[in-house]
């Protein structure tokens, strides 16, 4: 197994975790929720395999949904930044990217 899909799948699972178990229960001024688990989208290889961070997106969704009971919404949000993300990183960075 390559190094960086090992790498992948252990911020996949260490991010969901870190989201479910600690950041759930965190508000900022009574209504303000963390939500670092989208970091495993942004820090995807950019070489990577469009399907694979398609996939994975909606999986990290749809798990997320599971625990917040949010009927989709987690889901819809991960595919469409997956999706728009070499657009807003091209945005970002330009040329560099």
């Amino acid at each position: 197994m390559n190094s960086a899909i090992l790498v992948n799948i252990v911020r996949f699972i260490l991010l969901l975790a870190a989201q479910v178990l600690i950041f759930n229960n965190m508000n900022f001024l009574g209504y303000i929720n963390p939500y670092p688990y989208i970091l495993f989208i942004i820090l995807y290889p950019v070489n990577g395999n469009k399907y694979g961070i398609l996939l994975a997106s909606f999986m990290l969704g749809i798990i997320m949904d599971m625990f917040c009971n949010s009927g989709g919404v987690h889901a819809a949000s991960c595919i469409a930044l997956a999706y728009y993300r070499p657009y807003i990183f091209k945005f970002s960075f330009g040329l560099s990217y």
